[in-house]
């Protein structure tokens, strides 16, 4: 993905390339979402969604992950809880599908289990940042309203 939001600024410029960045990773999203069976798609509604983004974008420019710490993925030399099951290298790359399949993971694992969840606390405290102020009151209506126009993804 960050080949793709280089090329993006130096063709589009940074207003556009930040709209395709942001309207891709909802479409992402969405697709993963709906991947999901239905009794784990409970909770992952548009509004939630947009909160995701805006933390992506505001975090990270689109550029990078936000979830690359060693309690939800392995760095192969410490022994750390690993949640994803994954290479912390995986949440590094330019592929952000096993980012979002690791955020959702966390996310149905808290829906599910709360505070019995492994982890909670930590993971409670990576979810929050979703929420930070700048993002909290994203509504998916206001936010993505760009992303219908012709020509956006």
């Amino acid at each position: 993905m960050r080949p793709l939001v280089v090329l993006l600024l130096a063709l589009l410029g940074c207003g556009r390339a930040e709209l395709q960045a942001k309207c891709q990773l909802r479409k992402q999203l969405l697709k993963a979402v709906g991947d999901l069976a239905e009794d784990a798609r409970r909770g992952f509604g548009e509004n939630l969604l947009a909160k995701i983004v805006c933390h992506a974008e505001l975090a990270t420019g689109f550029n990078t992950s936000a979830l690359s710490n060693h309690l939800v993925c392995s760095d192969g030399s410490t022994q750390r809880p690993n949640i994803c099951a994954i290479d912390c290298s995986h949440l590094a790359d330019d592929d952000v599908l096993d980012d979002i399949t690791c955020l959702l993971k966390i996310l149905n694992d808290l829906i599910d289990n709360g505070f019995t969840a492994p982890h909670w606390e930590p993971l409670r405290r990576m979810v929050r940042i979703i929420f930070q102020d700048e993002c909290r009151d994203t509504q998916a209506g206001d936010y993505f309203a760009d992303c219908t126009s012709p020509g956006v993804a």
